[in-house]
């Protein structure tokens, strides 16, 4: 089960950095990429998410994650590591209350806070115009960000993205793409480490 986790990480980090354009080499601002929303499925587990990122770090990013025939439904967001992880982070859907919802642990590549309710955000998601997140930086200033939720409805209701993936990819070539991820990564940390933030 562990190697399935490892590879489906692997093939989705894939996918989603597969958009992220190489850095020039002058010392300028990274580009921002904004992800369309994009729907994939494992079993029983669909996950719908989109993310905004420059080539290093994800500037914020939200997944909801369903399990079939539960009614319980998950909306994972993400900010950068660097966040004052003691204040949480605040979750608005268009004019709705704001969420308030304390970090999960963190990693290097980031931080994330979970927010658990019912069928009823679906609804949200699919008839709201933004998601706003918000949380703090270490010297207390204000990270901001908005998602647009355009697009969550289609990606919500339609088909996965590569429904059979793990059929189709063999178990070599998910080792050969998690190695070449590593390869990328090492480089990428490399030309973002000089960038200022």
């Amino acid at each position: 089960m562990r190697r399935v986790a490892v590879g489906l990480f692997c093939v989705l980090s894939i996918a989603f950095l597969s958009a992220v354009p190489a850095a020039s080499e002058e010392a300028k601002p990274p580009a921002t990429t904004i992800s369309p929303w994009t729907k994939f499925c494992f079993k029983e587990t669909c996950f719908i998410g989109r993310d905004i990122r420059t080539e290093c770090e994800v500037l914020a990013g939200a997944v909801l994650v369903e399990q079939s025939g539960e009614a319980k439904k998950t909306l994972k967001i993400a900010v950068p590591s660097h966040v004052k992880r003691e204040l949480g982070a605040i979750i608005v859907i268009d004019q709705s209350e704001p969420i308030h919802r304390p970090f999960d642990p963190c990693y290097p590549g980031g931080c994330s806070a979970t927010y658990e309710t019912g069928p009823e955000l679906v609804d949200q998601l699919k008839h709201g115009e933004s998601l706003a997140i918000t949380a703090f930086d270490g010297d207390n200033s204000i990270i901001h960000r908005t998602l647009s939720l355009a697009g969550f409805a289609e990606a919500y209701d339609g088909a996965p993205t590569q429904p059979k993936l793990f059929e189709q990819v063999s178990r070599r070539e998910i080792q050969e793409a998690c190695a070449r991820q590593a390869r990328e990564k090492e480089a990428r940390e490399l030309r973002c480490q000089y960038l200022p933030f």
